[in-house]
């Protein structure tokens, strides 16, 4: 009865994924529970569901395990889901992944311009680009950073524009894309809005870190 519970009310609250092998996992100790149960007390009804249930809960593990294992990742997008979205499954990994592209883009390209809407989430594998508000250079972004991570969600003009300052290789995705496709992916958006807070994090850390040394 714990499993069973259980396991619907972490899935109504958002903490599994009903297409996930843990919910079918759970599913599937819960009705060989209450299967092994029905010894003491048989009921034909009863055990005619569980007994269903198990299999169909082992040929869901089943096919997520073979979807799973013919997913396949180049060696920069394993370096890029390894950096933004450690947790992310693998097949909601390939699903984000195939929303977007890849792009070299040359020293002196504009990513952002500042107060105009972002149309790209982009996250920078390799490569610099400079951070410039009011025509003047106030910081840098390194390797493994996103671009645009807060208003390419909300719809909000650009604070600031974001200039390559070398040749750079950078993941996109576009903003409809975004909003539309994986944001509605319970999975994908939970990950997407934790990647984006540990970005908001780093950039303050190292704006105040370099406030602090101006006035040393």
């Amino acid at each position: 009865m714990a499993l069973y519970l259980g396991s619907y009310a972490a899935l109504q609250l958002g903490y599994l994924n009903g297409q996930g092998g843990l919910y079918a996992a759970l599913n599937l100790a819960a009705a060989s529970s209450v299967l092994i149960s029905l010894v003491q007390a048989f009921n034909l009804s009863s055990a005619v569901i569980q007994f269903f249930w198990i299999i169909i809960s082992i040929v869901g593990l089943v096919r997520m395990y073979l979807l799973t294992r013919r997913i396949g990742f180049t060696d920069e997008e394993q370096a890029f889901i390894s950096q933004a979205f450690p947790q992310l499954s693998k097949r909601k990994a390939r699903k984000l992944l195939d929303a977007g592209h890849w792009i070299d883009g040359t020293a002196g390209t504009f990513l952002t311009h500042e107060g105009d809407p972002v149309d790209h989430l982009i996250y920078i594998l390799s490569g610099r680009a400079q951070i410039i508000s009011n025509d003047k250079p106030i910081a840098v972004c390194e390797s493994h950073s996103f671009i645009g991570e807060l208003t390419a969600i909300t719809g909000e003009p650009a604070t600031a524009s974001v200039r390559l300052a070398e040749d750079t290789r950078y993941f996109c995705i576009g903003v409809r894309v975004l909003r539309e496709r994986l944001l509605r992916d319970s999975e994908i958006a939970v990950h997407l809005q934790n990647a984006v807070s540990q970005e908001v994090l780093h950039k303050l850390k190292r704006s105040n870190e370099t406030i602090a040394s101006m006035h040393r």
